[in-house]
């Protein structure tokens, strides 16, 4: 209803911000899940999904389309600055945990894993500050002044009505 009533409400960009947090826990969720026994995430599970936060966060940058068909899954591309700090401060937090994410193996170490979830308590208070500025940010718009004449006797009595009084 929302969108129907303003199409330019950033609803996409809101819900995707907030998977790309979802994909930094599950991340983190699976390197450690991997180490133990019995556990079905692999590799090249953790591969995928750093695959997707990547393209996910280009998305975010540079504007696209989610799905196939356009409208309401559009993405516009951020502009605004302050927008851009915050995505840039995701992306250096994510260069950090990148290269601890593509160490992990079944036999990671315990010093390993906990860079892992430094890394990704860090990436996510980043994207966390992302999804606030997107959910939060108000545009404003233009107003036109109005001169409203109103016929008002500058000398003497004036019998107003109830409503001018």
């Amino acid at each position: 209803e929302a969108w129907k009533s303003d199409p330019s409400l950033q609803g996409s960009k809101i819900v995707l911000a907030s998977k790309q947090l979802a994909l930094l826990q599950s991340m983190c969720r699976d390197s450690v899940l991997m180490t133990k026994n019995g556990s079905d995430v692999t590799t090249e599970g953790i591969a995928a999904s750093m695959s997707n936060f990547e393209a996910n966060h280009k998305i975010l940058l540079e504007g696209g389309s989610v799905r196939r068909l356009a409208a309401k899954t559009d993405v516009a591309a951020t502009e605004d600055p302050h927008a851009l700090d915050l995505m840039h401060a995701v992306e250096d937090q994510w260069s950090a945990l990148k290269a601890h994410l593509e160490k992990v193996t079944p036999q990671a170490t315990e010093a390993l894993l906990r860079s892992v979830e430094e890394g990704t308590a860090s990436a996510a208070e980043s994207m966390e500050a992302v999804i606030t500025f997107f959910g939060t940010t108000t545009r404003t718009t233009t107003m036109l002044s109005l001169e409203i004449l109103a016929p008002i006797p500058l000398t003497g009595d004036w019998p107003a009505g109830q409503t001018m009084r």
